[in-house]
């Protein structure tokens, strides 16, 4: 396997961990409003899985395609969109992190209409915050050669770091 299909495996993996994203927030709606205790079930796990890869994705993506964005694409606008994608994993990551510490309330009859409205603008932030970055980020590491190499560079770094 080249290292320019490695690249490309990475995007589509997290692309793909967008779209599972996205797709989640539409069945918490649906579990949410009908109380179905085998939706919290899930909803335990799907928080797991947050606490583990959601954390790992936003590392990937500041080590590998933030910087690649930045030092191969420079310009005001790059820098700007880029800032703004770290500020916001920083408030997603702390969402996150206070969702976890109320882990335990989401249950059938328990959960209460405010956690829901919180959780459920976490999810919604999440998504818009996804489809972002692939309608703005990786159109434009994508679109530049100087990004693509600088994400081979950083991928080969963060994997042996």
């Amino acid at each position: 396997m080249t290292t320019d299909n490695s690249i490309d495996n990475v995007i589509a993996r997290l692309s793909g961990e967008h779209k599972l994203i996205a797709d989640y927030v539409v069945r918490f709606s649906k579990g949410v409003a009908q109380q179905d205790e085998a939706f919290f079930s899930k909803l335990h796990e799907f928080f797991d899985f947050l606490k583990k890869d959601l954390l790992r994705h936003f590392e990937m993506e500041e080590l590998v395609f933030f910087p690649a964005a930045v030092d191969g694409a420079a310009s005001y606008d790059t820098t700007l969109m880029v800032l703004h994608f770290q500020k916001e994993h920083g408030i997603l990551e702390k969402e996150l992190e206070w969702m976890l510490e109320q882990k335990h309330r989401f249950a059938p009859g328990q959960t209460d209409a405010a956690l829901i409205e919180t959780v459920t603008h976490f999810f919604e932030r999440l998504k818009v915050h996804a489809k972002r970055e692939l309608i703005e980020l990786f159109p434009l590491i994508d679109a530049d050669r100087r990004c693509k190499a600088m994400v081979k560079r950083y991928l080969e770094e963060f994997r042996t770091g």
